[in-house]
């Protein structure tokens, strides 16, 4: 299943000016933030040796969450396969296009079986090419759902992640190297355009001292070869 992502992304040296502001003054009269369970997202990237999929203009990554909480609702842990559009972010704000489909396990050999568009598109792209990890990220990431105080749809959700990346091995035949820890604010539209939400976004900004994030999580942590 794909959909269109606009999404917020920014960056901080310390997450918690954002996290007591979402726990109390950022709910207002005309909207409420709800703190949703915490998961774990190990997100592991792949590329043809000749970077096929990225040429393509896209990232490939296979997630696996689990939950450090129990979770209300459909939620639970999961496998996930993803293709993103890696977009360009003006002002922090990326508009890309991303597909996702579950995966009985998380061995990139289940793509050569699976049956859904994702997987058929990857192995389109690939051809007869070996599909090959670039690096692992671990991220523990803090949810909050922004909904209207009166009542109605899911308005964004935001999310204060810490990403560690990992490299794999051999890292001058990958062309892919491990980064230091990072920290970021992730807000995403899911009702409306991103219009709506400026104005709070923007008082979330000044509160943690957040800066447009430069760089997806993708390319800061891979530097493909020209």
């Amino acid at each position: 299943m794909g959909h269109r992502e606009q999404e917020w992304q920014f960056t901080t040296a310390d997450l918690e000016a954002v996290r007591e502001w979402l726990s109390g003054a950022a709910s207002d009269g005309d909207v409420h933030v709800e703190v949703r369970a915490t998961v774990h997202n190990v997100d592991t990237y792949y590329d043809t040796p000749d970077w096929m999929i990225h040429r393509a203009g896209y990232s490939l990554r296979i997630r696996e969450s689990s939950f450090a909480t129990q979770p209300a609702g459909d939620e639970s842990d999961a496998i996930e396969i993803t293709l993103k559009s890696l977009a360009k972010s003006p002002d922090g704000l990326a508009v890309r296009r991303e597909l996702n489909e579950p995966l009985s396990s998380a061995d990139v050999n289940a793509i050569a079986s699976a049956g859904g568009d994702v997987c058929a598109r990857v192995r389109a792209l690939a051809g007869p090419r070996p599909l090959n990890r670039l690096f692992q990220t671990y991220t523990q990431r803090e949810r909050f759902v922004l909904t209207p105080s009166a009542g109605g749809n899911e308005l964004a959700e935001v999310a204060l992640d810490q990403t560690r990346t990992v490299a794999i091995e051999d890292v001058e035949a990958t062309g892919t190297g491990a980064s230091e820890q990072v920290n970021r604010v992730e807000v995403e539209c899911l009702d409306g355009p991103p219009e709506r939400h400026e104005a709070w976004v923007e008082k979330m900004r000044t509160v943690g001292h957040l800066e447009p994030a430069s760089v997806s999580k993708f390319h800061s942590a891979c530097r493909p070869r020209a």
